[in-house]
C-alpha cells in the first residue's frame, strides 16, 4: 500500500502498534506533527548513520504522539513499540501529557486510584486509562510516496497562501471506549470530581 498522506501513515502507525502488542490493547491514538528538519542524533533515516555530535539534518515530520491502552505490561514495552519500524519515539513516558483523554484520566485516578477497571452506572466496563506520550518523528526519506505527494501539496499550499509548517492533528479512540468515556464523565461523582479539579486549576488566576 502506498502511504501518500498522513491519514494512511496514521493507520499504519496503528497497525504497527497493534502488531507489537500481546497482553494489552490499543484503545486510542493521536499524533500532532509538522514539517521540520531535525538532526539525526538519536535516530536516522533507514541506511543513514545516527551521530550524536555534528549530526546531519534531514527532512522529517515531527511532533508528538499519545497512546492509550487497556492495561499495563511488564518492562519497557512502550518505548520499544516502534523497534524495527520507520517511526521513532523521543522524550516522554507514562502519564497524561495533555492527551485527548485528559479529563477521563484525571477523574478516574481521583475516584479510583490504580483500580484496574470501573463498571459504569450504565453497565460499561471502563479500564483504568493507561496513557503514554512521547515526542515523535518519522523521516521523509523513509516514505518516498508521501514525500512526493507532499511536494505537490506544498505547491497548492503556496498558491493558496497557506503556511507549510502548520500542525496536523489526527486522532482515534476505539468506539466502545469513547462511548464508555462519555458514560463515565456523566456520572454524578465524576461531575463532582471534575468541578473540584477545575476549581483547583483556576485558583490564583
Amino acid at each position: 500500500m502506498s502511504l501518500t498522506n498522513l491519514q494512511l501513515i496514521f493507520d499504519d502507525i496503528r497497525n504497527t502498534i497493534d502488531n507489537h502488542l500481546s497482553v494489552n490493547k490499543l484503545l486510542g491514538l493521536k499524533i500532532k506533527v509538522r514539517h521540520s528538519h531535525i538532526a539525526a542524533s538519536h535516530n536516522s533515516p533507514i541506511g543513514e548513520p545516527t551521530i550524536w555530535r555534528n549530526s546531519k539534518s534531514y527532512a522529517a515530520m515531527s511532533g508528538r504522539i499519545w497512546m492509550r491502552f487497556n492495561n499495563e505490561a511488564e518492562g519497557l514495552w512502550a518505548t520499544n513499540i516502534f523497534n524495527k519500524s520507520p517511526y521513532h519515539l523521543g522524550s516522554g513516558g507514562g502519564g497524561d501529557y495533555e492527551s485527548p483523554w485528559s479529563a477521563v484520566y484525571k477523574i478516574y485516578y481521583h475516584r479510583f486510584g490504580h483500580a484496574p477497571v470501573h463498571n459504569t452506572l450504565r453497565g460499561g466496563k471502563l479500564f483504568k486509562p493507561v496513557l503514554y506520550g512521547y515526542t515523535f518523528n518519522f523521516w521523509l526519506d523513509d516514505f518516498p510516496e508521501f514525500r512526493k505527494a507532499e511536494q505537490q501539496r506544498d505547491m497548492l499550499r503556496i498558491i493558496g497562501g497557506e503556511p507549510k509548517t502548520k500542525d496536523t492533528l489526527i486522532e482515534w479512540t476505539d468506539t466502545i471506549t469513547a462511548t464508555i468515556d462519555d458514560e463515565f464523565r456523566w456520572e454524578p461523582e465524576s461531575g463532582i470530581v471534575h468541578r473540584k479539579i477545575y476549581n483547583q486549576s483556576t485558583r490564583g488566576i
